[in-house]
Formats: structure tokens, sequence, C-alpha cells
């Protein structure tokens, strides 16, 4: 699950610790795109129940655009 790109790696990591601190959410990291762009991503999950589940504690956030990527 995409949550956001960030231009700064502090600004990624702050947002991966207000997740994990309002949320049980572990599968959390911050990938780095390029010199100044960072995804902060969940992930990744197995089977589609889980990653529903995961996906609607994100709901008291009101995120935007939220997606849904996936990987190969």
């Amino acid at each position: 699950i995409k949550i956001a790109d960030f231009y700064f790696k502090d600004t990624a990591q702050m947002m991966k610790n207000k997740i994990i601190k309002e949320t049980n959410i572990d599968k959390i990291e911050i990938q780095k795109l390029s010199k100044n762009k960072f995804r902060v991503i969940l992930g990744p999950y197995l089977d589609l129940k889980s990653l529903k589940k995961e996906y609607n504690k994100l709901a008291k956030f009101n995120f935007e655009n939220i997606e849904i990527i996936r990987n190969v």
C-alpha cells in the first residue's frame, strides 16, 4: 500500500512514525526512489484479507491518494 511520496527523508520518517504510533501496523518501510524522493509503503501482504485489514486501519488518517501497488 503506497501511502505517499516525500521530498525529504525526514518527512517520510515522521509519517512512518505517526502510523506506527497510532496503529498497530508493523509492515511499513521507506523506499528511496531518487536523491530527493522517498516513498512510505506498507506491506507486502500475502493475501487480500490481510491487505484489506491494514488498509482499513488507515481510515482515521483520511489520506486522499492511497494506492495499492502490486510488486512483481
